[in-house]
């Protein structure tokens, strides 16, 4: 259903469509994976991350910037 709404979304209403400057998502898990180091799986809501962008995240002891 969430491909087929995608799918809908892009094709019908593609000027309808458009990125904010504001990046918003929801981190779902944060683990240490052997030989990749801490990873965390979000849902990005808004915006395109590329490589080299810095992500700044809220931490148990303070923010978190990579």
């Amino acid at each position: 259903m969430l491909t087929y709404l995608s799918y809908m979304c892009q094709t019908r209403i593609p000027k309808q469509l458009y990125e904010r400057d504001e990046h918003e998502c929801t981190v779902l898990e944060v683990k240490v994976i052997e030989g990749l180091g801490t990873t965390i799986d979000v849902v990005l809501v808004n915006g395109l991350l590329k490589v080299q962008d810095t992500i700044v995240l809220q931490g148990f002891n303070g923010p978190i910037v990579t």
